[in-house]
């Protein structure tokens, strides 16, 4: 849309210029066809649109002189002016003319050349960069004083040299005056092309040509013998089109640029003023003057321009209203700084919170009000919520700092427990010596079952703090895995095998089946015989006699499946969700008689999530639980690792501790082979 009106405007500026030119073109052929009828009516006529024109780039170059800041323009203001006077002396006195008693063509000529001097003098001396701004009345008073000297020694005797002598022709002097006048004014186009910089391009463009044809005309001058001359006639209008040029340029740079900067500079503040997110507005005599678009959707209005010339009291509500015209009555137009802000609770009944600014402004020709209306309420619910995230943080602070206070109680309990259940362990060891010594009576049952009652709670209790440094460890972040190569199947396979003693006690069928013989993965071996064994303790814990557990491997190319299944009493729906979660006991609502601390299966997703994998479970009351493991496989080069794996005797041998120590928490405990 823009673009389309910028568009609109310069096809109207070229049709303006072209229609111009063809009345300038009219003109001139009309003045020349004059000048074949009547010479003295094409030279007065010629002479006056000339004095006309200078005289306007006078006027327009004086009276720009306090806002102007081009010196260039204010001196050739002043200089026009007097070609314009000695142009129109030139003109009365010609021969013919009659209108002041002076005889002969020599005046009038020497009165041309002064002109002619003058002009392209001013030319060249505005043609530098001028750095300080110009004297105006010094500028003037010396013009003046130059022409007066120069008048009075054409009207006042012999001075000033012949220009023209009746049937003899032009002078040396006018001949050589007007070759010098051409190389002042090139020189001046030198001047204005090294400080074109100063200059607006256009306004540039005009200068140059007026020069160039100003040089063109005082070249015809030179030719003529008559002053009936077709050569004086064409340096005449030649003349004239250098000095319509000029007022072109002049009006360019005095005029149009300053007008559309002007328009421009309202337009950014307009434009300023629609991009306020406040409601901005102007008043005067308690009337709208000037509304910006938030304003007026503040008070409903789809227009800013529907509230201008329209009294504030009739569109505002009485919770501001009486604070604009309190405030209004006490500004002072004079005083710049003052500013006053109020906030209200209300802005045409909705419930908002607005704030009034009042400041005195000068609009246009009037001391008017400016009233900014801000609507603050969502800075008030950011201060509510940024006061709000404060507290919370504060919270979160508490919390992190609870938390390091309770991972360090933990960790400081689990390390004060090791020292009495290590005395326990030292001492069921002792008189399992004593017995193997025949120092105390083998075959006494007393004695038998308090010691397997005290390594079996041993171990449970070692089981808990190992959990509860493990857990600790891994919330701090320091939980390592070790991981190497491994044939994943074997790893499982002997783990399970090393527990089938436990299950027989219980008369529970443990079964393993895998559709691969051969799965080499980066696995850590203790953290997989923990999460088996967790596994495989809860499965005995909640399966009853002559039931079935079932451990099964399933390739999945970049995945291991590793099934733990049993057909116990199974989970409830609602349980399901929490059977991760830290200290959750499900079994305490289904078996009394097993024991737990809910750690284990907490742990057991933490050492998978660690593996890089992920754990599901599925489950049905009454019919048993399944828990899936799903460990991703990397690409594993045969040639370069090493691959560790163990015999289930071997593997039991190694990890008969850890295992009497995982199924701690089944009762009673029954000691592997």
């Amino acid at each position: 849309m823009t673009n389309s009106i910028i568009s609109c405007n310069k096809k109207e500026q070229r049709c303006s210029h072209i229609v111009k030119n063809i009345i300038l073109l009219s003109m001139l052929i009309g003045i020349t066809f004059i000048g074949f009828k009547n010479y003295l009516l094409f030279h007065i006529t010629v002479e006056l649109f000339a004095i006309i024109i200078a005289g306007t780039i006078s006027i327009i170059g004086i009276n720009t002189y306090t806002n102007n800041r081009n010196q260039s323009l204010i001196f050739l203001g002043i200089s026009y002016g007097f070609v314009a006077c000695f142009d129109l002396l030139h003109a009365l006195t010609y021969k013919g003319m009659m209108i002041l008693p002076i005889e002969g063509v020599d005046i009038p000529t020497q009165l041309w050349i002064i002109a002619r001097y003058i002009e392209s003098t001013s030319l060249f001396i505005a043609g530098f960069s001028w750095k300080k701004n110009i004297n105006f009345q010094k500028i003037i008073g010396s013009y003046f004083i130059v022409s007066v000297i120069l008048l009075l020694s054409v009207i006042g005797g012999d001075i000033f040299p012949s220009a023209f002598i009746e049937g003899v022709g032009l002078t040396y002097f006018k001949i050589i005056s007007e070759y010098l006048i051409c190389g002042i004014l090139a020189a001046s186009i030198i001047l204005f092309h090294k400080n074109k910089t100063l200059w607006n391009k256009k306004t540039y463009s005009y200068i140059i040509a007026s020069i160039l044809i100003s040089i063109l005309s005082e070249f015809f001058f030179t030719l003529y013998i008559d002053v009936y001359d077709i050569f004086n006639m064409i340096g005449h209008i030649l003349k004239v089109i250098s000095f319509y040029l000029m007022y072109r340029a002049i009006i360019k740079i005095a005029i149009k640029m300053p007008y559309e900067e002007l328009n421009k500079s309202e337009q950014r503040y307009r434009n300023l003023i629609e991009l306020f997110p406040d409601g901005v507005f102007v008043i005067k005599d308690d009337r709208i003057i000037l509304a910006n678009h938030r304003f007026s959707q503040l008070l409903g209005f789809e227009n800013s321009m529907q509230l201008v010339g329209k009294h504030l009291k009739d569109y505002a509500t009485q919770d501001w209203y009486p604070i604009i015209d309190k405030y209004t009555r006490t500004i002072n137009p004079n005083d710049k700084k003052q500013i006053f802000r109020e906030e209200v609770l209300s802005l045409e009944g909705r419930d908002i919170i607005s704030e009034v600014i009042m400041a005195p402004f000068q609009y246009e020709t009037h001391n008017a009000t400016l009233i900014v209306l801000r609507d603050v309420s969502e800075r008030k619910k950011a201060q509510e919520l940024e006061k709000s995230m404060e507290e919370n943080r504060k919270r979160l602070e508490e919390s992190l700092e609870y938390d390091r206070m309770k991972t360090e109680f933990y960790s400081n309990l689990s390390h004060e427990m090791r020292t009495p259940l290590n005395l326990i362990f030292s001492t069921v060891q002792i008189l399992e010596l004593e017995l193997k010594n025949k120092l105390i009576d083998a075959n006494d049952p007393v004695i038998n079952k308090y010691i397997l009652l005290l390594r079996q709670n041993f171990y449970r209790m070692l089981k808990l703090v190992n959990n509860l440094l493990d857990i600790t460890k891994m919330d701090a972040g320091y939980f390592k895995l070790d991981l190497k190569a491994h044939n994943i199947v074997n790893v499982v396979e002997e783990i399970t095998l090393s527990i089938v003693d436990y299950t027989e006690k219980k008369n529970i069928t443990l079964l393993f089946d895998t559709e691969v013989e051969e799965k080499i993965v980066y696995i850590d071996p203790n953290a997989i015989e923990r999460i088996i064994l967790n596994l495989l303790s809860n499965a005995i814990k909640f399966t009853d006699a002559g039931a079935d557990i079932i451990v099964n491997i399933y390739d999945r190319q970049d995945k291991i499946l590793i099934s733990v299944k049993d057909t116990g009493i199974g989970i409830p729906k609602d349980k399901l969700k929490g059977i991760f979660d830290r200290f959750t006991q499900v079994e305490k609502t289904l078996k009394r008689n097993q024991q737990g601390t809910g750690l284990g299966l907490s742990l057991v997703e933490t050492l998978v999530k660690l593996h890089g994998g992920k754990i599901y479970v599925y489950s049905e009351l009454g019919k048993g639980t399944e828990f899936i493991i799903e460990l991703p496989t990397q690409n594993i080069d045969y040639e370069t690792c090493h691959i560790e794996d163990y015999g289930v005797d071997e593997w039991q041998s190694k990890y008969v501790e850890r295992i009497n120590i995982e199924l701690s928490d089944i009762y009673p405990t029954i000691q592997a082979k």
